[in-house]
Formats: C-alpha cells, sequence, structure tokens
C-alpha cells in the first residue's frame, strides 16, 4: 500500500478527473442496463418439471400454463343467458391478442363443472401464451387485456404474468419513496457518525463511483449472459450500504494519523496500510461470500451473486483510490463543517484508548469472560430456536399489496372454487401409441391419491406423449399440494413419467436449492476461513469468526419465522404470512447477511491484531481493537440497518422480510456478536487464540504494525540498552 498511498498523494488532482470522467462515462453507457436485463429466472432449468413443461410446449406450441386470467362474476347464475354473454365478451378480448394462442373458458370445454365456482355465480377464464411471445409481448398483452376489460362489471383480471408485472410496478413505485425516507435519515445520521458535513458527503461519492462502475461491467455482462432485473436492486443498496462501511473506516482512521502525525503523506500511507488493508480484506471475504450465489441454476440468484461482487470490489476501490485522493487535497479540513458539539465528541474519541467506553466495556467483559460467553451463547440459541421450523416458498400474489387485481384473482380462486382448475397437475407420460388402456389404470390409480380433485383423460399430445391433467383440492404451494407430487412420484408405473404445473415446480425448487444449498455453504465456509486465516494468521480466530457469524444468522432467521412466518405483527408491518417464507429471497438474505457479519468482524479483528502485532497483551489488544472499532462498526451498522430496513416501509411482502431479516442480522451482529461474545471468547482462549500449525504459519501475511513505528520501538530499545557514557 506505500506506493500505492505515495501516488495517491502526488497525483491527487490526476486521480480524481480520472474518477469523474470514468464515473461520468460509466453512468451514462450503464444507465442502459434496464434494457439488457430480464424477468423471472427463479427456477431450475435442468429440474424435471421445467423439462416437462419444455417439451409440452414444443408439442403443442402453447405454454403449459395460463399467464392470464380473468376471474366473471355474474348476479345469477354465470351459466345462465347474461353470464354467458359476459363470458364470451371476456373471451374475445383475449383472443384479440397475438400473444396469446389458446383461451379456455365454459363456453369451449367438455365439463364446465371445473371452471365454475361453488356457488355456479362465477367462473374462470384462462389465458394461454404461444411459445413464441416474449416475455415482454406477454406482459403487454396482459396489461392491454386487463385494459380492455376494465369496464366490464363484475371481471377481475389477474394471472401469473400480471402478478409478477404487478410487483415490479409496486417495487418501482415504492422504491423511490423508499430511498427517499432512507436518504433522508441516512443524512442526518451520516453528520453524526462522520462529525461533520464535509466528512459525510464522502459516502455518497464513493457510493456514487461504485453503483455507475458496477452498472457499466453489468451491462457488459448482460450482452454475454442473462442477468436479472431484480439484481438492479441489491446493487444500489449494497453499494451504498458498503460506500458507508468503507468510507467510515477509512475517514476515521485518516483522522487518527493526521492526530498523529499531521497532514503528509505518511498520514495517507499509514491510513492505506491498515485500514485500506482491511477495505481490501472485507471486500474480499464479502465478494468470495456472494459469488457463492454462482453454484445455484436460478439465473436470478447467479446473476444477483455476480451484480454484488462487482459493485463490493468497485466500493473497496472506490474507498481507497478517489477517497484517498481526496483525504490528501482535504487534509485537516476534512473535520470542516462540523457543529461544536461533534467536534468536542470526536476530540473526546481522539484521546487515551485506555478512557474510551469501548475499552472499558472489553476489559469488563473479560473479567467474567466464561458467564458472558455462555449467556451471549444461550441467548441467541434461544432465540435462534425458531429457525428449526422454517418453511420456504415460492412468491405468489399475496406479497402484492391489498387490492392488487392479481391478489384479488387468486383469493377467489382459493376460497370459491372446489378445485384448482388454474393450475393443474400435468403427469406428462412417455408411452407409445397403443398405450390407452393402461394408462386409463394409471389414471384410476392417480385419482385415488388424497389431494386430487378431478382427472381428466389421457390425451397423447406428441408422438409418445401423453398428458394427464389432475385438479387439486389445493392452493399448488400449499403443502398439502407438495405432498401429494411426492405421492405421484410414489405410485408404481411402467412409463417415464414427469411432472409439470406449479406445484410440481415448487416441489423441485425445493429439492434443487436444498442441494445447491449444501454446496454454495461449503464454498462460504472454506473462502471465509482461507481469508480471515490469511489476515490474521490464526485457524482459531477464523474458526470462531465461522461460528459466530452462524449464532448471528440463527438469531436473526428465528425472528424471522416467528414474525412473518408464523404471521405475527401483520397488523402492524402490514403484510399477509403466508406460511413461509421467500425461498430465494432468504438465500440471498443468508449470503448476503453472512457478508456483512464477516465484514464487521474483520474491522474488529483488524484493529485487534494491529495492537497485538504492536506488542500489548492479549487482554489489551482486544480492549484497544474494540475501543478503535467499536464505535466505526456501531456506526455502520446504524446506517446500514436505516438503509436496508426503510424497506420495512414498503407494502410489498417480500421486501419488508428482506430489509428486515437484513436489519435483525446487522444489529445482532454489531451488539451481542462483537461487543460481547467476541472480546469475551477472546478474553476466555487468550494465547490459545493466535494458534496457527507451524506448517501454515509461512501463508500468513506480513505484521499489522507499521514498519516506522517498528523502526522507531528498535531504535528507542538501543538507545535503552545503550551504556550511559560520562561527560568529559
Amino acid at each position: 500500500m506505500h506506493a500505492l498511498a505515495d501516488l495517491i498523494h502526488r497525483r491527487a488532482r490526476l486521480v480524481l478527473a480520472l474518477t469523474l470522467v470514468l464515473t461520468v462515462a460509466a453512468g451514462v453507457v450503464g444507465a442502459g442496463v434496464v434494457g439488457s436485463l430480464s424477468d423471472g429466472g427463479s427456477s431450475d432449468p435442468n429440474a424435471p418439471s421445467a423439462i416437462a413443461q419444455r417439451q409440452i410446449a414444443a408439442a403443442t406450441g402453447v405454454s403449459s400454463e395460463p399467464g392470464v386470467l380473468a376471474l366473471v362474476h355474474a348476479h345469477g347464475p354465470v351459466s345462465a343467458q347474461p353470464g354467458r354473454a359476459l363470458v364470451a365478451r371476456v373471451v374475445r378480448a383475449m383472443r384479440s391478442q397475438a400473444a396469446i394462442s389458446r383461451v379456455l373458458s365454459m363456453l369451449d370445454v367438455q365439463r364446465p363443472a371445473a371452471l365454475l365456482s361453488k356457488d355456479g355465480h362465477a367462473t374462470i377464464v384462462m389465458g394461454f401464451f404461444g411459445t413464441s411471445a416474449s416475455d415482454g409481448a406477454a406482459t403487454a398483452a396482459a396489461e392491454r387485456i386487463k385494459r380492455d376489460l376494465g369496464g366490464e362489471r363484475g371481471v377481475s383480471v389477474g394471472g401469473s404474468q400480471l402478478t409478477f408485472s404487478q410487483l415490479d410496478d409496486a417495487i418501482a413505485a415504492q422504491l423511490p419513496q423508499v430511498e427517499l425516507i432512507a436518504f433522508s435519515i441516512l443524512l442526518l445520521l451520516s453528520l453524526i457518525a462522520f462529525r461533520g458535513l464535509v466528512a459525510a458527503a464522502l459516502p455518497l461519492m464513493v457510493g456514487a463511483i461504485a453503483v455507475a462502475g458496477s452498472l457499466l461491467i453489468m451491462r457488459a455482462l448482460a450482452q454475454v449472459t442473462s442477468l436479472s432485473v431484480y439484481s438492479l436492486n441489491l446493487v444500489t443498496g449494497l453499494g451504498l450500504g458498503l460506500a458507508i462501511d468503507y468510507s467510515l473506516f477509512v475517514v476515521y482512521r485518516y483522522r487518527e494519523e493526521l492526530a498523529r502525525c499531521g497532514h503528509c503523506a505518511e498520514a495517507l500511507e499509514r491510513t492505506l496500510g491498515t485500514a485500506g488493508r482491511t477495505v481490501a480484506f472485507s471486500s474480499l471475504t464479502v465478494s468470495v461470500a456472494l459469488l457463492s450465489l454462482l453454484v445455484f441454476p436460478q439465473r436470478m440468484l447467479s446473476s444477483m451473486g455476480i451484480a454484488a461482487a462487482i459493485v463490493t470490489i468497485f466500493a473497496a476501490t472506490a474507498a481507497l483510490i478517489p477517497l484517498g485522493a481526496v483525504l490528501a487535497l482535504l487534509g485537516p479540513r476534512v473535520n470542516a463543517l462540523s457543529p461544536a458539539r461533534l467536534q468536542r465528541a470526536r476530540k473526546k474519541a481522539e484521546g487515551p484508548v485506555a478512557e474510551g467506553h469501548w475499552y472499558r466495556l472489553a476489559t469488563r467483559v473479560m473479567r467474567r469472560p466464561a458467564l458472558v460467553a455462555a449467556a451471549c451463547s444461550v441467548c441467541l440459541l434461544l432465540v435462534g430456536l425458531p429457525a428449526l421450523h422454517l418453511h420456504l416458498g415460492a412468491t405468489d400474489s399475496r406479497v402484492l399489496p391489498a387490492g392488487s387485481s392479481a391478489r384479488v384473482v387468486d383469493a377467489h380462486l382459493a376460497t370459491d372454487f372446489a378445485a384448482d382448475a388454474v393450475n393443474p397437475v400435468v403427469a406428462l407420460v412417455h408411452a407409445p401409441p397403443d398405450s390407452a388402456v393402461a394408462l386409463s389404470r394409471y389414471r384410476a390409480q392417480l385419482a385415488q391419491l388424497p389431494g386430487v380433485a378431478t382427472t381428466a383423460p389421457a390425451t397423447r399430445i406428441a408422438g409418445d406423449l401423453w398428458s394427464i391433467d389432475l385438479l387439486a383440492s389445493h392452493p399448488p404451494l400449499s403443502s398439502q399440494s407438495q405432498h401429494l407430487i411426492a405421492a405421484i412420484h410414489a405410485v408404481p408405473t411402467a412409463y417415464r413419467v414427469a411432472l409439470a404445473g406449479v406445484a410440481a415446480e415448487q416441489y423441485d425448487q425445493a429439492i434443487s436449492l436444498r442441494t445447491h444449498m449444501l454446496l454454495a455453504l461449503m464454498i462460504l465456509a472454506a473462502t471465509t476461513l482461507i481469508v480471515l486465516f490469511k489476515m490474521t494468521g490464526s485457524v482459531v480466530l477464523a474458526i470462531k469468526s465461522l461460528l459466530m457469524n452462524l449464532l448471528t444468522l440463527s438469531g436473526a432467521f428465528g425472528i424471522l419465522v416467528l414474525v412473518f412466518q408464523d404471521g405475527r405483527l401483520q397488523g402492524l408491518l402490514g403484510y399477509t404470512s403466508t406460511g413461509s417464507l421467500e425461498q430465494t429471497n432468504m438465500i440471498i438474505l443468508f449470503i448476503i447477511a453472512f457478508g456483512l457479519s464477516t465484514d464487521y468482524g474483520v474491522f474488529l479483528l483488524a484493529r485487534i491484531k494491529e495492537a497485538h502485532d504492536g506488542g500489548a497483551s492479549d487482554k489489551v489488544a482486544v480492549a484497544t481493537g474494540l475501543e478503535r472499532s467499536g464505535r466505526v462498526v456501531s456506526a455502520a451498522a446504524l446506517l446500514f440497518c436505516a438503509a436496508v430496513g426503510s424497506l420495512a416501509a414498503s407494502s410489498v411482502a417480500s421486501l419488508k422480510e428482506f430489509g428486515v431479516g437484513a436489519a435483525l442480522a446487522v444489529i445482532i451482529d454489531s451488539t451481542i456478536v462483537r461487543a460481547l461474545l467476541v472480546p469475551a471468547l477472546m478474553g476466555l482462549l487468550g494465547r490459545a487464540n493466535w494458534w496457527a500449525p507451524r506448517r501454515l504459519r509461512p501463508l500468513c501475511g506480513r505484521s499489522w504494525v507499521h514498519p516506522g513505528d517498528v523502526v522507531r520501538k528498535r531504535i528507542a530499545a538501543e538507545a535503552a540498552a545503550a551504556p550511559a557514557h560520562p561527560r568529559v
């Protein structure tokens, strides 16, 4: 870092000029990334249900699932003439759209009872998109149908295409409001955390550079691979959060070095050699954690891993190079425009380490380390107990704001209809053309399974492909329907059978996520251990940090299960519980929260390691490290919670889950874990904290003590040891 700091200090204006040009160019070019991103991508393309759906679509030329639904209510029986006329108008509106290749209604099926409500006053009309229709064309057609039928009394339009379209619209409409709330809170908290207007503006600069650069790289990647549109929200939120974290750490350290050696190249060199090195390790651990999402075949997860890792690297780079150049130019003026009260607080924090609040807290904790460690561990384990009953599910219309047409339609389908005709389980059977009799017996076996309402006769759709439609008695994402899928798989048959439909998709999705999650966790644990060992030179600290992260996450997920899965606080938070947590959302949350926990752990361990390498005793090193990093970690956690916790104000339940979950993980980690559990365990272990096998010690990084301090300490020791010469 010495050469980099020297270059930045000598060429600060040139560095900032180049940064400005590159950031503006990246922002202009990267702004077009939205048109290059795709929706969806939450399913495993290699799952049996996905393959079966593609085979059905190839054989029929029509999507296997309806994309648009119209719920038709009549004053009397819908099968009467006025109701039939209304259904006919709905059918004409759907067929007028070129993207829709097939329309199914009570008017053109042999047994319309399956499409009628239990009281006979409502029916459902289904529109199926052609396989050649793009996602954009399908969404546009669904929106036009909704608009054309908007004047028809008793008609509500929904379906999967509108569900995701309305979800996107709700997120897009509310994000500016949420971001305005977050920005207002962040502005006030940044002034307090950075203790000055000039310093508070620096993370905004770092965040802008990180986001602009990431959008440019994402647009380039979108030309060669598929990236999800949902990764954009992650880039902006995570980019701003990490920019705050890294800027805090660099600015706080620069202020320390200014007080020590004044405005000179050495101050910047010391800052980048310590805080800059910590930021580099932190960004490496966070980006590696995020890249573990690449093991998932779901495009949404892998693209979010790529996007998040990119913005992490850009945030670290911006906090080292452009921010370093700004600090080199500002010097003591980094403390300008600071209210007198905040100036006094800053000067007090620059006083003797042993007089600090965090130092005294660590000292008290280490007087009874076993008691504190046991109490904190038991507390976190008890809070995390509900996570043992975690149930993951897929997104459905219940995450939408109340009153959304797609949610209204699905609610009526779930309550007013005896069977789910919209989401049949399709058994795709590979059998010879003369297998009608055998398939009739197989269909009879399926009809006897619990949860099956009705079954349709086997239909030959291609050469050796037959389909049997089963209507379930329960919604496709319910546990009963998932048990039904497992029961169908267990029915013996001489033919190869694959299941398609929403229930089968969810069943295969759960298997895919569980399988790949194990590999992702193994990669996450291995890479985190390697990076932390490289930073600390200790196997014990690396393993302990990994266990601390898991305790943090268990506590956060335990509370999420209590609140969102079990349906508590629905009135206060304004959401409808689905009895599960959204599966892809929770995986992303787990990886990001794990990375952030490691991030804060790196901040703390770096200062402890620096004090230890400087010759401090184990307990003094822990107390000094907590004193020097406690304020930074607390401020960073508070600011990050303000940024991501503002998502709880959204009316979209999945955003609430993510915002509350991320804020909980950060709060638990920055309070119970970093302030109490870590110093307690380090005080309990003593010198064992720094143990590493002899063969691995050469792989450790260099000492965290500045070379100048080493030289000065050696000179002072030599002077003290030299014999005194009497004056002649």
